[in-house]
């Protein structure tokens, strides 16, 4: 009798307590106040903008850039990230850039950082906007049965900024238009001709600036 009389106080302890536990136990912080990793997908357009070098328009070699890109990004705060991106460019040449009898193709290679601010709102629409630098590399091969040629052009580009509207389609998935601008200089030129090439760095006289200007969608996985 008297151990059941004990069980049956420790039993009502337990249950008298039990609030005072959830009380003290912490709150999960809202999810937009969470750091998270994030991971993007974009697709883009650039458009060539300034100089190849100087006297020689960046558009003279190519129309246009087609740009799958991937970033990897942590939020550090609720407004501000850092983000690591890779972006490998599909080109469309110039009607002039290549002898029309031979083969011809062109890309770019970009790797970026950047720092990016977001705008917190209570609706759908989460506006950003960043900076950053980046490492570029543009090339063009032409190529015939039996030989090729390929010229490339690479350089730091001096900044990039970009910005965007993201929508929250769900608590893990965001996407939206974006813009991105980029500005800098090509310093090293490099040519191959079978069996043999080289490369030379532009002089400080025929450095010019040139710019990509790219429009495109970009959706962002929050993990």
């Amino acid at each position: 009798m008297r151990s059941r009389c004990h069980a049956g106080l420790l039993l009502l302890l337990c249950l008298s307590t039990a609030p005072a536990w959830a009380e003290d136990a912490p709150e999960a912080p809202p999810r937009e106040q969470r750091k998270h990793l994030l991971l993007g997908l974009r697709l883009g357009y650039a458009f060539p903008a300034g100089d190849l070098v100087r006297d020689q328009k960046l558009s003279s070699r190519y129309v246009g850039m087609i740009t799958p890109q991937f970033d990897v990004g942590y939020s550090l705060t609720p407004n501000w990230s850092v983000e690591g991106a890779f972006q490998f460019g599909i080109a469309r040449v110039a009607p002039g850039a290549c002898d029309p009898s031979v083969r011809c193709s062109g890309a770019m290679l970009r790797f970026s950082t950047d720092v990016n601010y977001h705008f917190l709102s209570q609706g759908p629409l989460q506006p950003w906007m960043g900076a950053g630098l980046n490492f570029e590399l543009a090339s063009l091969s032409t190529g015939r049965e039996g030989s090729s040629q390929g010229r490339q052009a690479s350089g730091f580009l001096f900044a990039h900024v970009q910005g965007g509207i993201d929508v929250e389609v769900a608590s893990f998935l965001r996407v939206g238009p974006y813009f991105t601008g980029t500005l800098g200089k090509y310093t090293t030129v490099f040519e191959t001709f079978d069996p043999f090439g080289g490369s030379q760095t532009v002089p400080s006289s025929r450095r010019a600036f040139h710019a990509w200007l790219q429009p495109g969608l970009r959706l962002q996985f929050l993990r």
